[in-house]
């Protein structure tokens, strides 16, 4: 069914730093690679180009950029494209330490409403221009099929026809008032590389979504009853990894590990975060994609994009290459003749749904004037009717047969009355015999 909910696509890739090419101490990192020339800069550059402009995406995040390559090289072409964005800054990284990761975004569809620079990640909080989203208030009186909104509190997916019309904003003070425009939280991460740290992997990633949290009490966003969210990138580990698993599932047991590591505790404390983070590419596609990297010996998938389903959901996912594409590679790596990197690119399209927030509370009437009484209550009148109807009957017998109380009352005080006026008048008279016979 067609909706009015605009749409954003959203782009990941490891570009591969030129400085990682020439890495002395892997020399048979490249052995799989068909040609020398495939790794040179000037041949990679204009494949990177074209493979990120023929995204046609809204939003793109790099991996491996360079930092003396952003200002004066790459930047400038995707301004050109009609682009600004964002390069992780080096304050909280190694010294000498040559690469960070890069947001994107187009300044027609976009404002940046804050940046947030980890070591492995940077967090860009971007508000949609011209969109007012009217959020769907919660039917309460239905049951709702619930998808919890990515902090813990379920939420109705199902819009209770009329009730958009009393969205937050209006006469409720229980309702929470989302922003005029919607934001969304673009986590573009570059977890730990060297394969056994799956420790130092989840503490990154736990990192960034704590920051994320952070972030949205800063822009007033922490009142709300759901989240916008999108955590994209290189995360060096597989579908299986201990830090994958945490994403998706909002836990992880300190007892678990990862299959390739078995070894290795991840974990000193059972861990539990209230984000709902699912996989684009597996809620768009029923899995994740064949693979994302490439060299002589393997073919993995390491690159995800993880988002919050009841405020993005997925349109499309972009196969990362075609069947042709892979089968070109033979037993050969990346790069090659038509990728510029040893990672190929990861792009969803999704629609942006209004948030759903809880509906203003009302004053339940069904319980003081029930429409149809429930057995207790009918049993509870009847009873009531017949004491009344006793009361009734007795009342009318005395009234037709005996004197009433207040008639029977007030013979005894007339005479008592008169009792006491005779014996008054019997001393008076003894007194007066008295006197006579003295």
């Amino acid at each position: 069914m067609a909706t009015n909910n605009p749409r954003v696509s959203i782009f990941s890739y490891n570009m591969l730093a030129q400085c990682y090419v020439k890495r002395p101490w892997d020399p048979n990192q490249w052995a799989g690679v068909m040609s020398r020339d495939f790794l040179q800069w000037e041949y990679r550059w204009p494949l990177i180009q074209q493979t990120c402009i023929g995204s046609n995406a809204d939003i793109i995040c790099l991996q491996e950029v360079e930092l003396n390559r952003w200002e004066g090289e790459i930047l400038p072409f995707f301004v050109t494209y009609g682009y600004s964005g964002v390069l992780q800054n080096d304050k909280n990284k190694k010294e000498g330490h040559p690469v960070g990761v890069a947001i994107l975004y187009r300044t027609d569809r976009f404002d940046p409403l804050i940046a947030d620079h980890r070591s492995r990640a940077l967090l860009v909080f971007l508000q949609l221009k011209d969109v007012s989203l009217k959020p769907y208030v919660a039917d309460t009186t239905d049951t709702p099929t619930t998808e919890a909104n990515g902090n813990g509190n379920g939420s109705a997916s199902s819009n209770g026809g009329d009730a958009a019309a009393s969205a937050p904003g209006g006469d409720s003070a229980d309702t929470p008032t989302p922003p005029p425009q919607m934001s969304i939280c673009i986590a573009n991460v570059h977890l730990e590389g060297e394969p056994r740290r799956v420790a130092d992997r989840l503490s990154q990633f736990k990192s960034t979504l704590k920051q994320v949290r952070s972030n949205q009490k800063t822009l007033g966003l922490h009142t709300l009853m759901y989240d916008c969210v999108c955590v994209c990138g290189d995360f060096n580990a597989s579908e299986n990894s201990s830090v994958y698993k945490a994403a998706v599932e909002g836990r992880l047991s300190k007892d678990y590990r990862d299959p390739w590591f078995p070894d290795i505790p991840v974990t000193e404390s059972d861990y539990t975060h209230d984000f709902t983070l699912r996989s684009a590419y597996v809620l768009a596609e029923g899995k994740e994609p064949a693979f994302t990297y490439a060299n002589l010996h393997n073919r993995l998938t390491v690159d995800f994009m993880l988002v919050t389903p009841a405020t993005l959901r997925p349109v499309s996912a972009r196969e990362p290459c075609s069947r042709e594409d892979a089968e070109d590679m033979g037993g050969h790596g990346l790069p090659n003749f038509k990728f510029g990197s040893d990672h190929l690119p990861i792009c969803c399209e999704f629609e942006v749904l209004p948030p759903t927030v809880p509906a203003p509370k009302k004053t339940d009437t069904s319980e003081l004037l029930p429409t149809q009484p429930s057995k207790k209550m009918l049993k509870k009148l009847e009873r009531q009717q017949q004491k009344a109807d006793k009361k009734q009957t007795k009342e009318t017998s005395n009234g037709n047969g005996s004197e009433s109380k207040e008639e029977t009352e007030g013979k005894k005080e007339e005479g008592t009355d008169t009792q006491a006026t005779g014996t008054q008048a019997d001393v008076v008279e003894g007194k007066t015999d008295t006197n006579v016979q003295e």
